[in-house]
């Protein structure tokens, strides 16, 4: 309201506060029908008093129609001032009448909550255009309509008394229909965290019959892994490890022995290796006497190593193969080829007695044996997954029915915000 129109504009009227009467239990396939009683009620509570209100207003618009109509009609003795100003209440007069005339039009039926809320609307609109027209022109009303402006004012108040009531029932409308929002959200989310603690539990019930058959699987292998362990094959078995155990310090000594005759003659090696023409298993096998040779000497190999280490010699002779010392590293290169074959005959030696050894011991009959461990491996891999699931779900239980009650609470404090009835809900029951 401006420049003095509807100064008589008293607190909306709230509803009164609702009573709590009684406490009924109630479990959450019963709210849904409580939701739709509290609905109907508050919808059919909020046409009817829309429809009072509208009675109220519509002779108060005609009202205003009348005086539209009578200004109008009415000179305000404009002959007898100057021209100037006259031009000004004339201009004035034809901005407020055609705008009090429109807005003053029957106001709808309300026969529903859409014709109550379409009511709220048009108040709102109509107020605001009026006021807004005569605010636009208070001086010409107020000095030259008087007779008018005290009728304008006292009318405008009172329709705002009304239309702050009808907005009032509309806020309360609106409230309901968020608080029936809330409640139904919160009823999705009560239902889903009983669902899932009704999975949990269904869940760890599986989990637990899975542990009992691994646990039993377990001490099933358990048992042919000691069986197994007592017969004559595992006694030989464990023998001839032993014995293979035994073969390493030899065979760490026979590898040590070779790599460093061969360290010798390492950078001939490299050298001769930029320079020579040999093709691809040419190249190999030298890369492999350079950096892994116990492995590279063998009978296979003699002839092979024998021309490549001719060669290096030829090319550090010749200055191919560039080297600090030329005689030293001959000498070298003879020594290594004439150690060769006994080199080669030393390690193919060990090889036989490590192969008859593993020979021995893969012609056990430790299969049973082999079987159970891993039966035994995967058995102890299951329970260890399976266990780590119980307590991830257990966890994730546990966390939901921590908030469950919270949620019960939210819904019940909805409730009572939109009923006089206090309700208490019954909590799901936990798994």
């Amino acid at each position: 309201m401006v420049f003095g129109w509807g100064k008589k504009k008293p607190a909306r009227e709230e509803p009164a506060e609702m009573q709590e009467q009684q406490e009924v239990e109630i479990g959450l396939a019963e709210i849904g029908g409580i939701l739709e009683e509290v609905s109907a009620a508050r919808g059919a509570a909020l046409v009817s008093e829309a429809r009072q209100l509208r009675e109220k207003m519509s002779p108060l618009l005609k009202e205003l129609g009348s005086l539209a109509d009578q200004l109008d009609g009415d000179s305000l003795d404009v002959e007898e001032i100057d021209k100037h100003l006259r031009t000004i209440i004339e201009r004035g007069k034809k901005h407020i009448i055609p705008i009090i005339r429109a807005e003053t039009a029957p106001l709808p039926e309300v026969s529903t909550i859409q014709d109550a809320e379409a009511l709220g609307a048009r108040a709102v609109r109509s107020l605001k255009r009026i006021e807004d027209a005569l605010g636009r022109q208070s001086k010409v009303i107020n000095q030259f309509a008087k007779k008018y402006a005290a009728r304008l004012r006292v009318v405008l108040a009172d329709l705002e008394v009304h239309r702050s009531s009808m907005q009032g029932l509309l806020d309360v409308h609106g409230r309901v229909r968020r608080g029936i929002d809330t409640i139904n959200g919160g009823i999705t989310g009560i239902n889903g965290a009983a669902a899932s603690l009704e999975r949990g539990a269904r869940r760890i019930t599986e989990l637990e019959g899975s542990l009992a058959r691994l646990e039993e699987a377990a001490g099933r292998a358990r048992s042919s892994i000691k069986e197994a362990k007592g017969s004559g094959a595992y006694a030989a078995s464990l023998e001839i490890q032993g014995e293979l155990g035994r073969l390493s310090p030899e065979r760490a000594a026979l590898s040590r022995e070779t790599s460093d005759q061969f360290t010798k003659i390492s950078r001939p090696l490299g050298k001769y290796g930029y320079v020579s023409a040999l093709d691809k298993a040419g190249r190999e096998l030298l890369k492999e006497l350079s950096e892994r040779p116990f492995e590279a000497i063998s009978e296979v190999n003699k002839d092979g190593i024998k021309e490549i280490l001719g060669s290096v010699r030829r090319g550090v002779q010749g200055g191919s193969v560039s080297v600090k010392d030329p005689d030293k590293a001959v000498q070298s290169i003879d020594e290594i080829t004439e150690m060769l074959g006994g080199l080669i005959r030393k390690k193919a030696e060990f090889l036989k007695r490590e192969d008859g050894l593993k020979g021995r011991l893969g012609g056990l009959d430790l299969g049973g044996l082999r079987a159970a461990e891993t039966d035994l491996e995967k058995a102890s891999a299951g329970l260890d997954d399976a266990r780590a699931k119980v307590e991830r779900l257990k966890s994730e239980m546990s966390e939901t029915a921590r908030r469950l009650p919270g949620m019960v609470m939210d819904v019940e404090s909805a409730l009572r915000r939109i009923s006089p009835v206090r309700y208490r809900l019954r909590m799901p029951e936990n798994p």
